[in-house]
C-alpha cells in the first residue's frame, strides 16, 4: 500500500488568505444579518407591521435558533470539519436571505430569517477556531481583530448597499429587468443581499483546507470537558460574558433601530439613513474595533492582567452618555456627531470578549466557549434588546417614542454593565495564582 502523501503545512501567507476569506464571509454575514435595520420603513407599510413585529423581526426570529445551534455547531466545529460546516452555513444563510424577497406575509418572512440564523450559526465559532490553529497564541489578537472588524464592515456596509439598491429601485434603473421590475424596493434589497454569498462559499471550498489540531486527549471536546473549564473559571466566565456583553446588547440595540429614529426623527429618506449611519460605522467603528483590542494587547504585555475589564468598563461607560446625547439632540447632523465616537467605543469594545475567549481557552474546547459566549449575547442582545425597543416605542408617549425607548435601554445597559466589569476585574485579580490555559498553535 503506498502511503498518502503528508499535506505541506499551512504558509503564513496562506494563513492570511484564510483569513481574509473568513472576515469577508463575516461581513456578508452581518449585512444579511442587519440588513432589516434599513428595511424597517418599506417592510411596515407593505406588510403592515408593528414596532415590536419589526423588533421581533431583527432579533428573536433570526437570534433565538442562531443562539442554540452555535452552541451544538461549536461541538461540530471542535470535532470535525470545520471549514465543510462554514461552506454549508453559508449556502443555508445565502438561500433562505433570497427567499426573504418572495414572503407574501410577516410569518412567512421570520420563517426566513430563522433559515438565516441558522446558516450563520455555522461561521462565528468555526471561523474564529480555524484563525486560532493557524497562528501562534502570541500572534493571535491581530487576525482575530481583523475578524472582528470585518463584522463591522459587514453591518456597515449592510447599511450603505441597502441604501444603494433602494436608490436604484427608486430611480428606476432596475425597471427593464422583467425579474425585478414587479418587486418592491426592500424585496430587491434581499436579492442582492443573498447573492454575495454563494460565491464565496464556493471559494472557500476550493481554495481553503482545514488547519491541523494539536493531539489531544481522548476525552478533549466532550461535554464534560467544556463544563470542568467552566466550573475552573466560572467567576472569570461569568464576568466577561455579562460584563462586557453588554456592550454588545448596547450595540444591537443602536443598529436596529438607530436608522429608524434618522428617518422618523429628522426626516431622512431610508437610503440617505442607510449611507449616513453605514459611513459612520464603516469609519469609526471598524477604528474602533482595530484599535481596542490592540490597547488591550499593548496593557496585558505591560502585566496589565485586567486589561480586558478596564478597557471594557471605560467603553461601556463613556459610550452611554453618547449615544444618550445623540439619540436626543435636536439636530440630525449633531445626533450624527455623537454618534461618532459611540460607534467606536461601542464597536471596540464589542470585540473584547471574543478576543478575551480566543486568548485565554484552550484549544480543544475554545469554539464551545465562544459559542456559549454568543447564545448568551445574541439570544438576550440581539434577539431581546430590538424587541425591548420595539415595545417601548409602541407604549411611550410623546413626539419620539422610539428614541426614548432606545436611550432607556442604553442607559440600563451602561449601569448592569459597569458593575459587571468591576466584577470582572475582582475575578482576575482571584485567579492571578491560576496559570493561564496553555495555547497550541
Amino acid at each position: 500500500m503506498v502511503p498518502r502523501r503528508a499535506r505541506s503545512p499551512i504558509t503564513r501567507a496562506g494563513a492570511w488568505y484564510a483569513v481574509g476569506l473568513l472576515s469577508l464571509l463575516y461581513v456578508i454575514s452581518f449585512a444579511d444579518r442587519l440588513v432589516l435595520s434599513v428595511l424597517v420603513g418599506p417592510i411596515k407599510q407593505e406588510l403592515g407591521a408593528s414596532d415590536a413585529q419589526l423588533g421581533l423581526l431583527m432579533g428573536l426570529s433570526f437570534a433565538g435558533v442562531y443562539s442554540v445551534l452555535c452552541l451544538v455547531l461549536a461541538r461540530v466545529a471542535d470535532r470535525g470539519d470545520r471549514r465543510n460546516l462554514i461552506v454549508a452555513g453559508v449556502v443555508i444563510w445565502s438561500l433562505t436571505t433570497i427567499a426573504c424577497a418572495f414572503a407574501p406575509n410577516f410569518l412567512t418572512l421570520a420563517l426566513c430569517r430563522t433559515g438565516v440564523g441558522i446558516g450563520e450559526a455555522a461561521l462565528t465559532p468555526a471561523a474564529l477556531s480555524m484563525i486560532a490553529s493557524l497562528f501562534p497564541a502570541e500572534r493571535r489578537h491581530g487576525p482575530i481583530s481583523v475578524f472582528l472588524a470585518a463584522g463591522v464592515l459587514g453591518a456597515t456596509g449592510g447599511f450603505m448597499m441597502a441604501a444603494a439598491a433602494l436608490d436604484l429601485v427608486h430611480a428606476g434603473d432596475l425597471a427593464q429587468l422583467p425579474f425585478l421590475a414587479h418587486l418592491s424596493s426592500w424585496r430587491v434589497v434581499m436579492l442582492v443581499m443573498g447573492a454575495p454569498g454563494l460565491v464565496l462559499a464556493a471559494l472557500l471550498a476550493l481554495t481553503v483546507r482545514e488547519p491541523p489540531r494539536p493531539p489531544a486527549p481522548a476525552e478533549a471536546s466532550s461535554a464534560g470537558e467544556v463544563l470542568r473549564e467552566f466550573a475552573l473559571n466560572r467567576r472569570l466566565y461569568l464576568a466577561i460574558f455579562a460584563g462586557l456583553g453588554f456592550i454588545q446588547l448596547m450595540a444591537y440595540a443602536l443598529g436596529a433601530w438607530y436608522p429608524a429614529i434618522l428617518v422618523r426623527g429628522y426626516a431622512l429618506t431610508p437610503s440617505q439613513a442607510g449611507y449616513l449611519f453605514g459611513a459612520l460605522g464603516a469609519t469609526f467603528g471598524v477604528g474602533g474595533a482595530l484599535a481596542v483590542p490592540a490597547l488591550v494587547a499593548s496593557l496585558a504585555k505591560r502585566g496589565r492582567r485586567d486589561a480586558f475589564a478596564a478597557v471594557g468598563a471605560v467603553c461601556l461607560l463613556a459610550a452611554a452618555p453618547c449615544v444618550i446625547a445623540g439619540l436626543l439632540w435636536p439636530s440630525a447632523s449633531g445626533s450624527l456627531a455623537w454618534m461618532a465616537p459611540s460607534l467606536f467605543l461601542l464597536i471596540g469594545g464589542g470585540t473584547l470578549p471574543a478576543v478575551a475567549v480566543q486568548v485565554i481557552a484552550p484549544s480543544r474546547v475554545r469554539a464551545q466557549v465562544t459559542a456559549v459566549y454568543f447564545l448568551g449575547v445574541n439570544f438576550i442582545g440581539l434577539g431581546g434588546a430590538p424587541w425591548l425597543v420595539g415595545a417601548l416605542s409602541d407604549r411611550l408617549p410623546g413626539a419620539s417614542p422610539l428614541a426614548t425607548g432606545l436611550a432607556i435601554v442604553v442607559a440600563l445597559c451602561a449601569l448592569a454593565g459597569g458593575a459587571c466589569c468591576f466584577a470582572f476585574r475582582s475575578a482576575v485579580t482571584a485567579r492571578a495564582q491560576i496559570p493561564l490555559p496553555q495555547e497550541a498553535p
